[in-house]
């Protein structure tokens, strides 16, 4: 199905079905009246689209002086004059001037409507993306320096404790030295007093002349020559080794050289080729197995929802109060840890992220240094799935209300203002959402097994209950869905283990599957052309597949 380029109202976003020549303005019928009431040096004439006309000014023939230019020559790509035409293109490949410049002119309000709402907000997102990976690059590197600073006061307590036990074993070693000499040092003093007994004993013998002492006299000298024998030790001394600078910080640990990754440029798929039925694969293909590590909540589900950024890149959260992204190739790129765990997320043009935070009934944004605020208080209502969307008027946000047995989707501005509802039957409950390039709401209701689809005003569009005729296929239980370039909704069915592929009108497609099948199905995202991650609740991995055709596959 080929896309359509919609063209919409110069005060609103209603499709245009009026056109007012002098002004050159596209109008809706409610704001014909309004139109009118302004000044205007030509007055208005307000006609149907069919028989707008442009006003243009004239171009003078180059090769023919004071002679208008009706024609336009596709051959040598000049516009000219009749006389031309009848001079030198009579065989050449001829459309009027006027059909020209219309061609001209729609490809441009086509080329500044994709640039305005699908382009812009793509470098928006993607510098937002930027802003936060700066804060969790700073963060990242504080952590790291308080890492080195930890554990450098831990070698700093190590090497105090080296030095105690140095000085330990040095006092040590100096009491049983000192112990050593002390216990000879007493030795010889005991022996120095009784010499000195002794010399005064034979000093008195020698003066008595005591001849009875004399003759029993016993010499004393041979016990006193003999010197006892007394303890030495060699000197203690301390070798100091200061380790080379180099050989301390192999030690200490090594910093890793970060590697600059290019990522490749890829195509805005703005512009979607004429028939659906040549791009979609035969078979769709597993690119990457990704482990994302979330556990099992109280029902084991292990992950609730995908969202895709820029570069093959996106968020997925899961029973764990932290969100990661991750590219195609299964790298954790980065993180966020929420206050609360939230099942339902999504992707905005001003901002990182939003989710919805049920322990308080808010939609929170995560803005670009990572920090979290409230966007909307939605009071007794409990929210749920939500979606971005960028309209003429600026970033739109909507999100799936629950109070009891009450259901609606609240479409919020920029500054988180209610700016319309859709109100749904009793019997639908919305959970997840998505809001294709037509601006058309699809909602999945998991209760009722079905997919509501409302245009941009609030009108049904269709509603879809599975395709019981695609083999042997179990009750549809729709949970996820997604939209791709060519306006196209992916549901994923958790009880068959397949995605539904529709068209923009509901038309059934056909069921994406793999040969190495999915296990109970749950968030989506599209990665750039033709590339689906699908998020399964049982295994808590993500399969990235592609569906669509290539260029070289073309």
């Amino acid at each position: 199905m080929a896309a359509q380029f919609l063209v919409t109202c110069e005060y609103c976003e209603h499709p245009s079905e009026c056109f007012c020549n002098p002004c050159q303005k596209q109008l809706c019928t409610n704001c014909v009246s309004f139109h009118i009431q302004q000044k205007s040096e030509d007055g208005h004439e307000i006609v149907c689209n069919t028989k707008r006309k442009k006003n243009y000014t004239f171009h003078k023939c180059k090769n023919h002086t004071g002679v208008e230019c009706q024609m336009f020559c596709k051959t040598c790509d000049v516009p000219i004059c009749p006389k031309c035409v009848a001079a030198k293109h009579k065989s050449h490949d001829l459309i009027d001037l006027e059909e020209k410049i219309d061609n001209v002119s729609y490809c441009l309000d086509k080329e500044q409507n994709n640039l305005k709402y699908c382009i812009k907000p793509l470098y928006q997102k993607m510098i937002e993306q930027i802003k936060y990976r700066i804060t969790t690059v700073r963060a990242h590197f504080r952590s790291l320096s308080d890492t080195v600073t930890q554990l450098g006061a831990k070698w700093h307590q190590v090497v105090e404790d080296v030095i105690v036990d140095i000085k330990n074993d040095l006092m040590q070693m100096e009491i049983d030295q000192l112990n050593l000499l002390e216990k000879d040092k007493l030795m010889l003093q005991i022996i120095v007093e009784q010499l000195e007994s002794t010399i005064r004993e034979n000093s008195d013998l020698g003066i008595s002349k005591n001849r009875a002492k004399l003759l029993h006299y016993n010499s004393e000298m041979k016990r006193y020559s003999t010197i006892p024998p007394i303890k030495d030790f060699t000197a203690v001394e301390f070798q100091p080794k200061l380790p080379e600078k180099d050989t301390l910080k192999d030690l200490f640990g090594s910093v890793e050289r970060f590697r600059i990754l290019d990522l490749p440029e890829y195509r805005v798929p703005y512009d979607v080729p004429q028939k659906l039925s040549k791009c979609l694969l035969k078979h769709p293909m597993l690119i990457s197995l990704i482990e994302t590590g979330f556990g099992p909540d109280d029902q084991g589900n292990k992950i609730y929802d995908l969202v895709a950024t820029s570069h093959g890149r996106f968020w997925a959260t899961g029973y764990s109060r932290v969100l990661k992204l991750f590219d195609t190739n299964g790298n954790l790129i980065d993180s966020v840890t929420l206050s609360h765990k939230s099942s339902y997320i999504s992707g905005i043009s001003d901002g990182l992220l939003a989710y919805s935070d049920q322990s308080d009934n808010t939609i929170k944004r995560i803005e670009s240094d990572g920090s979290a605020r409230t966007f909307v208080n939605a009071g007794e209502w409990v929210p749920k799935g939500l979606a971005s969307f960028d309209g003429r008027s600026g970033p739109q946000l909507f999100v799936c209300l629950h109070r009891k047995e009450q259901h609606k989707v609240v479409k919020y501005n920029k500054e988180g203002l209610s700016e319309q509802e859709f109100l749904y039957p009793a019997e639908h409950h919305p959970l997840y959402i998505t809001i294709n390039k037509n601006g058309d709401i699809g909602t999945t209701d998991h209760r009722q097994n079905s997919v509501a689809v409302l245009d941009k005003f609030g009108h049904p569009r269709f509603m879809y209950t599975g395709n019981r005729e695609v083999g042997k296929m179990k009750s549809f239980q729709p949970i996820s869905i997604a939209t791709d370039c060519f306006s196209n909704y992916l549901i994923s069915d958790w009880a068959n283990h397949v995605i539904h592929l529709l068209n923009g009108d509901g038309v059934f497609l056909r069921v994406i599957a793999l040969k190495q099948s999915l296990k109970e199905p749950r968030g989506l995202c599209i990665i750039g052309e033709g590339l689906l991650s699908v998020g399964e609740c049982a295994t808590g991995a993500i399969k990235v597949l592609r569906y669509l055709k290539t260029k070289s596959d073309q």
